[in-house]
């Protein structure tokens, strides 16, 4: 595999010695749906990556070159997080698109909105797939990603529905990285997360709150965007038939 990779992509004939270990790692973990939620040890065996708690960057880098050459993305990338893999984590794999996305900036900021917006949405006990296609649907404008890279977020939104892997510790990178009034758009939009449903449960409001404090915004700005929502829902249930023509 190793000397397979070291050589010119023109030259490299036929499969990659890897790529049947690959793709039986996939067919053995695929779900009901038919989607490959795939266990890191799975494909860190195949490299011969002892087990351990935690891959090392130079493992993680390696694993995920072997997977750009085989033609297989995986979501989360690792390059992209600056997150090593736990054994015991789990990953999607999919195949590569020919042209890559053209911005990774606006990938990694869009997956880390993703993330940050699922652990509110699961702050509830579960993620509902409306909460996420709200989500996605907003990134994807935000950020104006490439086809290649909504496929990619896509993936990674399933994986999130199905593995619970939202991660409230992006509130902390953000606060660190984005000036205060970015940061209240972000308060904004997990904010409209939690309202998807038009209810926000106590579980969401602890969260947020959590989150709040995380990005170093006020509580006060939270508390009025969660009245704001409930008076939006006391006008709409007091509206007659009459109103809504």
């Amino acid at each position: 595999a190793d000397a397979y990779e070291a050589l010119p992509t023109e030259l490299q004939e036929g499969d990659h010695p890897e790529q049947d270990a690959w793709m039986k790692a996939w067919e053995d973990n695929v779900d009901e749906e038919g989607w490959p939620i795939v266990p890191v040890s799975a494909i860190a065996s195949i490299k011969g990556i002892p087990s351990r708690d935690r891959l090392t960057k130079t493992q993680c880098k390696r694993l995920l070159h072997t997977a750009d050459v085989i033609g297989l993305g995986v979501e989360p990338d690792a390059r992209m997080t600056g997150k090593d893999y736990r054994w015991d984590e789990r990953v999607t794999l999919f195949f590569l698109d020919e042209e890559n996305g053209e911005d990774v900036t606006n990938y990694v900021a869009a997956s880390a909105l993703l993330r940050l917006g699922a652990s509110i949405a699961e702050a509830d006990g579960q993620v509902e797939m409306a909460e996420l296609a709200f989500i996605t649907d907003h990134l994807e404008g935000q950020f104006n990603l490439s086809d290649s890279d909504s496929k990619r977020l896509e993936r990674l939104q399933y994986l999130l529905l199905h593995s619970q892997s939202g991660d409230n510790t992006i509130s902390k990178m953000l606060a660190k990285r984005l000036p205060r009034e970015h940061r209240l758009l972000v308060g904004e939009f997990i904010v409209g997360v939690a309202a998807v449903d038009e209810v926000i449960t106590k579980d969401e409001i602890r969260a947020l709150r959590k989150a709040y404090k995380a990005l170093d915004l006020e509580v006060a700005d939270l508390d009025k965007l969660i009245a704001r929502h409930a008076v939006r829902k006391t006008d709409d249930a007091s509206a007659t038939p009459q109103d809504a023509a």
